[in-house]
């Protein structure tokens, strides 16, 4: 049974007198991209642009549009869910390769994060490889235990009465031993395991017995990253 065609607009790009657009059109044999690039001369010229082509990818005809055409900067009106990564991703590479500063966007930045439901951010990077810097306090003593007593009578200046509260400690021994490594964590019930890049344990412990922090590696240089947003 031979399916009917089917067509929807997977990105598209408008600008003042002109588009871009590509669609994907569906049917029994698979499925093809359309790009269409057309131009409108408001003036006496009559330099009209209509450029149409089919391909077999949404990549081969976004590419054909992101080596020509600086489309962040345009009013990009919406992406398909399913590019979405895939046009942020290019949408960063070129950012970090062409504009270093947060003024390239000055205009489109909004416009971008609406129609790729992301957060864009030019600051010093959190680094993508799920590694952190770890910092874990062992508590290796004893407990403190306390004794105490509401005690009143005792006077003081001007003679004011007061509840004075007497702490008596009994026992004191606090040893708290510290480890600060880089990894990935891991969870198993009240287990904590520690990974490498390696995805090797370097250290396991009971989450009970120990205080953990966090915090992201971060790049050396600002540059341009994004946070989907959902």
């Amino acid at each position: 049974m031979k399916i009917k065609s089917m067509l929807e607009t997977v990105f598209e790009v408008f600008a003042e007198g002109g588009s871009l657009v590509i669609e994907r059109q569906r049917d029994s044999d698979g499925e093809q991209f359309l790009y269409h690039h057309s131009e409108f001369d408001a003036g006496d010229e009559g330099l009209d642009v209509n450029i149409n082509g089919k391909y077999d990818s949404f990549e081969q005809v976004f590419q054909l549009i992101n080596s020509k055409y600086p489309w962040f900067q345009l009013h990009l009106e919406s992406v398909h869910q399913d590019y979405r990564t895939y046009v942020t991703n290019e949408l960063i590479k070129k950012l970090n390769d062409q504009y270093k500063t947060s003024k390239a966007l000055h205009y489109s930045k909004e416009v971008l994060e609406k129609a790729l439901k992301i957060k864009l951010k030019f600051d010093f990077a959190p680094i993508i490889n799920g590694l952190q810097n770890i910092s874990i306090e062992f508590f290796n003593g004893t407990t403190t235990d306390y004794e105490y007593a509401n005690l009143s009578g005792d006077y003081y200046e001007e003679s004011e009465h007061r509840d004075v509260l007497k702490i008596y400690k009994t026992t004191e021994n606090l040893d708290w031993k510290t480890i600060k490594c880089i990894g990935t964590l891991h969870f198993s019930g009240s287990t904590v395991i520690v990974k490498n890049e390696y995805d090797q344990p370097i250290h396991i412990f009971n989450s009970e017995k120990a205080l953990v922090s966090t915090s992201p590696i971060l790049s050396s240089t600002k540059r341009w990253f994004y946070q989907n947003v959902f």
